[in-house]
């Protein structure tokens, strides 16, 4: 092994290149080190940078120092080749080279965000576990940075590239305010652009890039507006299982799958999952998600579920876009179109909420049915552990905020265990 200069008798600074011969293959395996020296501070025959006094000196010992872990890597990669008896070829010294030292000079050229994201997105990504759940990134996680990236770049490309030094509290408010005004974005969607940031800073961070750190601070805050979601009541469901849409069999498949949905609490990319009942149950391994476990659910038919199944037996597929257009008109004839409190996209611009009162059937969705098995069945006093059984919530707190539970409806629970408890105790 030995270093040579690509121009030796060039008068400018020139590339320095490693050099080994492989005797297997009967050629030399040939390697840019990346750094440059004038041939007159190169001596030929010990073949490294010569020793100088001064700026010259200091500038040489840096190369020395290069190509001293050049060296080395190499005399590593021999020899573990040879202990356990594989052939080394060019191809493997170019990859470990590649590897070791490519890398690193990637690492120390990047300072810009964006430029650090594609590299993740690009690079690493798929090596990452995460230590909350032992797992890789879901593919929902690696969506979001990448919408995260392009939200990112539409920024940079109205202002200027933001260094990861620059990640500062009035970079948060002045990406927020573009999201906002230029982009009308709605807050939850600015809330999940902030929120994959601040994830892909952490990521720099670990891996030892120098960030700002006050990306990393509460200040540097996820904004949020609750959505004011609904669901259907026990009597709701009633009046929907009680309407008869026999001359309109895709209304009827619908309020069959509604009913179900309501019953079940199965998510509709479930819904193809159900069937194989035995002895008045249903056994199913329902998809993971961020909040939900994925693990089997054991879920017991309900008799408005055994009766549609007996009179009609299993529903016919429905995609999850024409269940939610559907289910507006079927809630509307059902007579559940009174006005409620709630949210939903507005007409003039999809990325808004709309607050206010707005007819119920106009709020509903598939999400609905699931949302309205959790509530009815907490309301009725079931346990909430026997319900995240079925809904797959691994906590407690992301099953409360899921529910739609009223101050008043809780104060009612809790009259009802009283008056439960003291009756059982007069006893």
């Amino acid at each position: 092994m030995y270093f040579f200069l690509k121009e030796p008798n060039s008068n400018k600074d020139t590339i320095i290149y490693l050099i080994y011969y492989l005797k297997h293959e009967g050629k030399n395996f040939k390697y840019s080190t990346g750094q440059k020296i004038s041939p007159d501070d190169w001596d030929p025959v010990n073949r490294l940078p010569k020793t100088k006094r001064g700026a010259a000196g200091v500038k040489n010992k840096h190369i020395s120092s290069v190509l001293s872990n050049y060296s080395s890597l190499l005399d590593d990669t021999v020899q573990d080749f040879e202990r356990r008896n594989e052939v080394l070829t060019r191809a493997e010294l170019k990859s470990t080279f590649d590897f070791e030292f490519k890398k690193k000079a990637k690492d120390e050229e990047i300072i810009y965000f964006s430029d650090f994201i594609k590299d993740f997105n690009d690079n690493h990504i798929d090596q990452v576990i995460l230590k909350s759940t032992n797992r890789k990134l879901s593919e929902r996680t690696k969506k979001g940075y990448k919408t995260a990236l392009i939200g990112l770049q539409k920024f940079e490309k109205k202002y200027k590239k933001v260094l990861l030094k620059d990640l500062t509290l009035n970079f948060h408010s002045k990406f927020m305010n573009f999201l906002y005004d230029e982009e009308n974005l709605a807050t939850n969607t600015v809330g999940f652009y902030i929120k994959n940031l601040k994830s892909l800073a952490k990521h720099a961070d670990r891996m030892g890039l120098k960030i700002n750190d006050q990306i990393l601070s509460s200040d540097f805050f996820v904004p949020e507006e609750k959505s004011e979601s609904v669901y259907l009541t026990i009597d709701e469901i009633e009046k929907l299982f009680n309407k008869d849409f026999y001359d309109r069999p895709r209304y009827q498949n619908v309020r069959d799958w509604a009913i179900i949905g309501c019953w079940t609490g199965l998510r509709v990319s479930d819904w193809d999952k159900f069937g194989g009942i035995e002895n008045g149950y249903i056994k199913i391994m329902p998809k993971k998600t961020q909040y939900t476990s994925g693990k089997e659910v054991v879920i017991p038919i309900h008799w408005q579920i055994q009766k549609i199944l007996d009179k009609r037996g299993l529903p016919e597929k429905v995609s999850d876009v024409e269940f939610n257009r559907i289910f507006k008109d079927v809630c509307g004839a059902a007579d559940i179109d009174y006005e409620v409190y709630g949210s939903r996209r507005s007409k003039k611009s999809k990325n808004r909420l709309e607050k206010g009162m707005i007819a119920k059937n106009d709020l509903v969705s598939s999400h609905t049915c699931r949302r309205s098995f959790a509530t009815n069945n907490y309301l009725m006093g079931i346990d909430t552990l026997t319900i995240m059984q079925v809904t797959g919530h691994t906590t407690e707190k992301s099953f409360l905020r899921y529910i739609k539970v009223t101050p008043d409806q809780h104060a009612k629970r809790l009259k009802e265990k009283w008056d439960k408890y003291y009756s059982e105790a007069k006893k």
